[in-house]
């Protein structure tokens, strides 16, 4: 319809999900327009399909930023049940780790009611970061199997910009971003623990990665 009203219109569209719905939805949609804007390292899948596509974030500063509030929480995820992230909360939770829940779904986990405190407005998303002493990220994020690949998340670069430290499961697009002096990295379910009890008893190494991690971004 925009382009029988305004056949000169350039039109444009920001994709969020790729890594839920690339397959069933984005290179589908995509077609109908003249530029593509993802905030995921998809740029390669969209060139298969002969899509033109650019990677872009931007971020609200005026919420996302330093708060100088005192740490509440040891460690926290933010985010839905997605991929592996239930046998990684598990995991944690067997082993001792205080770790508190936030996000869409979580409900449907009733082993999880305990340390499930619900969805966060945006207000709410930048204060429980800065009330965080470790904001805990498992990299994978697919809904299906066939998108269980690592994918860069708008997350690691909000953490940043609230100056809080964050441990990320380490992949290879994170280190076009990020090096290890500016965020905690980890390979396995055994080194994320292991690097969990070692930060939350080193504040001050915690602050200055994260300071890192602000300036950077």
């Amino acid at each position: 319809k925009i382009r029988k009203i305004c056949p000169d219109t350039k039109i444009a569209i920001i994709i969020c999900d790729d890594d839920a719905r690339f397959d069933s939805w984005s290179c589908y949609l995509s077609l109908f327009f003249d530029y593509v804007i993802t905030s995921q390292d998809f740029l390669r899948e969209y060139q298969k399909e002969g899509i033109k596509a650019f990677f872009h974030m931007d971020y609200n500063t005026n919420e996302l930023k330093p708060m100088n509030l005192k740490k509440i929480y040891d460690v926290t995820f933010i985010g839905r049940p997605k991929a592996d992230r239930n046998e990684v909360i598990k995991y944690l939770l067997n082993n001792g780790i205080k770790i508190t829940l936030f996000g869409w779904d979580w409900y449907k986990y009733p082993e999880f009611r305990e340390i499930y405190k619900g969805s966060l407005n945006p207000k709410e998303y930048a204060k429980a970061i800065n009330q965080t002493r470790i904001n805990l990220s498992p990299a994978k994020a697919g809904y299906t199997e066939q998108r269980t690949q690592y994918n860069m998340k708008g997350r690691y670069f909000e953490v940043a910009l609230c100056n809080s430290f964050q441990l990320i499961e380490k992949f290879p697009t994170l280190l076009k971003f990020f090096s290890e002096k500016e965020i905690g990295m980890y390979i396995s379910q055994e080194e994320m623990l292991k690097k969990i009890k070692y930060y939350l008893k080193n504040e001050k190494e915690r602050e200055a990665m994260a300071e890192r991690a602000y300036k950077r971004i």
